[in-house]
């Protein structure tokens, strides 16, 4: 076992835990892997930092209620990268477990991707009680030399080992930490032990303890301490045994997710079910402004059906300025395993009202499958190869970025100093959709030229943003002068012998209203053009309102190729964070086949410079120095998922597939992709809010268990996660229903 501990880091909650001990040989980034225990994933992935070849490792305490047993442990190793011509590699290395203080040597490497297993035999401590009711402990540290641990005390009894608390206080994290237990009725002494303080007098760096709240039996205790030396914390909660008539029976539970702007006090709501008030009334003290969250259980089994819900704001408060506002924010709801993205910002007093059911039914589909092939052709890219003093300069890095993505299709104009680049682009099998440059006085020119690319060219489109960047043609300006060059350019393309059976795609505006398109109405396009973009918000909704504005305002309603979208990644008003990015991103690819457009392609292959606080520079899927960002990541795992490369896989006849799902969150979308080779790909995606713009921090999702029912057995079944791998995280034979995690970017079940 390597001697020195480098890092801790606790995964899962529980009052159970053993502790793995993993190291790496570290090659350009870190190694990463899964954790699965009796085959559940824990935590998502995980990265280890501990270099195996200075003795070090890294522990990962792992928690759970697991009961007294033998326990399988799996470690998947996710990214090995090997380069022969100079040795160098990434490895992962198991290097021992530890369970009740007794270490178990284990010294294996993982030099390749793959899983390395054990077991665990645990035993259910006395003290840990049974698993019939539930405190909930959130909490943060101030991190120095090491994490911030406390014992837990009930009636004077430890409860489990100590604990290990993550989450940052200065960033405003919070950590849940949950204890199973059944306590019985009456009131309860709660101890929070601080054991292992830390000061440096000299530096000023200090390890502290918060506790910000507690939870137990559908009530919030509001018990925020700062435990800045060794002492200990106590107070009091209260098992109300049957629960009060307003919460009906523990069978369920409805829980919110609030936060808020204090002023002269914090905001209060009560919540009626039906036109019932359930609970009393509810005090918020997260703040919205630091991106925290509260959590609200209101327990009670509503019985089966549809229940309205009212949240009802019922103290507002303002002051003499703008700033001296109290409000109500209010993210999210969960019932009977489902997650509903009501969000709500709530200024004055008011009610939200929204609608939950039980997820005893399930929704029913029977969906025409896509081509998995034709779903890589709806995805491009957007580029910049003419600018040279980018990193589109780079012009190998370009190329070997779009192999790695699996993307065969840019948007280009197709000028001479364009030309050989293309030439290069399209032996390596790119295709092209040609925007006609604004300056049309070029038009001959590069009518030459996509004679010349006809063969790889799949779409021509014609000018950019006409209503910024006006063009004239034939003595024609303004909007008569963008319908003249679309009709010159749909009739030269429609009578050349070489170029007729390519789609022409109208010029594009840039408005978001309907009335800025309709005076540009024509018919010289067989495809609409529309530019869409986001800002923070997630893609589905807004794909919808604004993806066919323009055409059924100027093009008679026809398909729409989406020819500019995507998500920034700057410090500005639109950026979000590179993990938001990749979620909506994979979210928005498969909105644009679910709803039927015509393709997408994305703004754009890379940033053009390392300036996070310059708009312009940070939508690339990879960043200035053709660092793959966690977007392409993902879009490379995806593509690969559904690669298809039967002889048929462009033009076998698709069928339906028939499945149901349980659990689906309100936001949650499907579809179904189709190999050559019978297999079917089941995509169930959802999209809640991700981005807390005020904060500018990303808003964790929760995570819905959706059961897919197959309605017949198959041999074999596999789940894919695009985030984490390009390979499955499950595999299933003769099954005819799986269970997956449904948060906030596409699943993938493959059956065949």
């Amino acid at each position: 076992m390597s001697t020195t501990v480098a890092k801790m880091k606790v995964l899962g909650v529980g009052d159970a835990s053993f502790i793995v001990n993993l190291s790496q040989d570290k090659y350009l980034d870190d190694a990463k892997f899964i954790i699965k225990v009796d085959g559940v994933t824990i935590d998502g992935v995980q990265t280890v930092s501990a270099q195996h070849g200075k003795d070090e490792v890294e522990q990962f305490v792992i928690r759970g209620d697991w009961r007294s047993g033998i326990h399988h442990v799996d470690i998947t190793f996710l990214n090995d990268l090997y380069r022969p011509s100079t040795d160098d590699d990434r490895n992962l290395y198991l290097d021992s477990y530890e369970y009740k203080d007794e270490n178990f040597d284990l010294n294996v490497r993982q030099g390749r991707p793959g899983t390395m297993s054990f077991d665990v035999q645990t035993q259910t401590s006395s003290s840990s009680r049974s698993s019939d009711g539930q405190l909930v402990l959130w909490m943060s540290e101030d991190a120095y030399l090491g994490d911030a641990k406390f014992n837990l005390y009930i009636d004077g009894e430890k409860i489990g080992d100590s604990y290990t608390v993550t989450s940052s206080h200065s960033k405003g994290d919070l950590q849940k930490i949950v204890i199973n237990g059944d306590f019985g009725s009456g009131e309860h002494k709660i101890g929070i032990e601080f054991i292992n303080d830390l000061y440096d007098h000299e530096s000023g760096k200090d390890r502290n303890l918060y506790l910000h709240s507690a939870e137990y039996d559908g009530k919030t205790y509001q018990v925020s301490t700062e435990m800045l030396n060794y002492q200990t914390k106590s107070f009091t909660i209260e098992n109300s045994g049957a629960g009060t008539t307003t919460s009906g029976d523990s069978g369920g539970k409805l829980t919110l997710w609030m936060s808020e702007d204090s002023f002269q006090g914090d905001a209060q709501f009560t919540v009626y079910v039906d036109g019932k008030k359930f609970g009393d009334t509810y005090t918020v003290t997260s703040s919205h402004a630091k991106g925290d969250l509260q959590r609200f259980d209101i327990s009670g089994n509503l019985g089966s059906g549809e229940h309205k819900i009212d949240v009802n704001f019922i103290n507002d408060a303002v002051g003499r300025n703008s700033s001296q506002d109290r409000n109500l924010y209010f993210q999210s709801a969960e019932y009977d395993g489902k997650v509903y993205d009501v969000s709500a910002n709530m200024y004055y007093n008011q009610t939200k009202s929204f609608t939950v059911s039980s997820s005893d039914s399930a929704d029913s589909y029977n969906l025409k499958s896509i081509r998995a092939a034709d779903f890589h052709d709806l995805i491009g890219v957007n580029q910049h190869a003419n600018y040279l003093d980018t990193a589109y300069g780079d012009k190998a890095a370009f190329v070997n970025a779009l192999e790695y993505l699996g993307i065969g299709y840019i948007r280009t104009t197709a000028s001479d100093g364009d030309m050989p680049f293309l030439k290069t682009l399209a032996a390596h099998g790119i295709d092209f959709d040609v925007i006609v440059d604004n300056n049309v006085n070029k038009w001959s020119d590069q009518l030459a030229n996509m004679h010349e690319l006809a063969p790889h060219i799949r779409t021509i489109e014609g000018p950019n943003e006409v209503n910024f960047w006006p063009v004239s043609f034939n003595g024609a300006s303004g909007v008569s002068g963008a319908i003249a060059t679309q009709k010159a350019i749909f009739e030269a393309i429609n009578n050349a012998s070489d170029l007729h059976d390519i789609p022409v795609v109208s010029f594009s505006v840039s408005a978001s209203d309907s009335s800025a398109f309709k005076p540009y109405a024509n018919s010289y396009e067989d495809l609409g053009n529309a530019h869409v973009y986001f800002g923070s918000t997630a893609p589905a909704d807004v794909l919808a309102e604004y993806g066919r504005m323009p055409s059924d305002s100027m093009d008679d309603g026809k398909n729409t190729l989406i020819t500019e979208t995507g998500y920034n990644t700057g410090s500005g008003s639109m950026g979000v964070s590179e993990s938001v990015q990749a979620k909506y991103t994979l979210d928005l690819v498969m909105d644009v086949a679910k709803q039927g457009f015509a393709g997408a392609i994305l703004y754009e292959l890379a940033d053009l410079f390392d300036r996070p606080g310059e708009e312009g520079s940070n939508w690339g899927l990879f960043d200035s120095d053709w660092k793959a960002k966690p977007a392409a990541v993902g879009l490379h795992n995806l593509m690969t998922i559904l690669e298809d490369s039967g002889s048929t896989a462009a033009s076998f006849t698709t069928d339906t597939f028939s499945y149901d799902l349980k659990g689906l969150p309100q936001s949650g979308n499907t579809v179904v992709m189709e190999k050559s080779n019978g297999a079917h790909d089941i995509a169930v995606w959802a999209e809640p809010s991700l981005w807390n713009s005020t904060s500018r921090t990303e808003i964790k999702a929760a995570t819905s268990t959706v059961e897919v029912d197959l309605q017949h057995s198959y041999g074999t079944v596999k789940v894919y996660d695009p985030l984490i791998s390009a390979d499955a995280i499950n595999t299933y034979h003769n099954v005819d229903h799986v269970q997956i995690g449904v948060s906030d970017h596409p699943m993938i079940v493959e059956v065949a």
